[in-house]
């Protein structure tokens, strides 16, 4: 796993096809625009913090 700190305007490339780019930062909350073939799937997991539990939010 590779742990970046990104300020609003950096971006990341994963191989040639995926870019993800910090937008905005505000508390604790981000905004990534992610660019990918239509072919990826993507999705939001959300951690609940009491139980540590992952739960699959939204895919597109």
């Amino acid at each position: 796993m590779l742990k970046l700190a990104l300020k609003p305007g950096d971006s990341v490339t994963i191989g040639k096809d995926i870019s993800v780019k910090l937008v905005e930062k505000t508390g604790s909350t981000a905004r990534l625009l992610i660019d990918a073939p239509m072919e990826y799937k993507i999705e939001r997991h959300k951690t609940e913090r009491e139980t540590g539990k992952i739960y699959i939010v939204g895919s597109k």
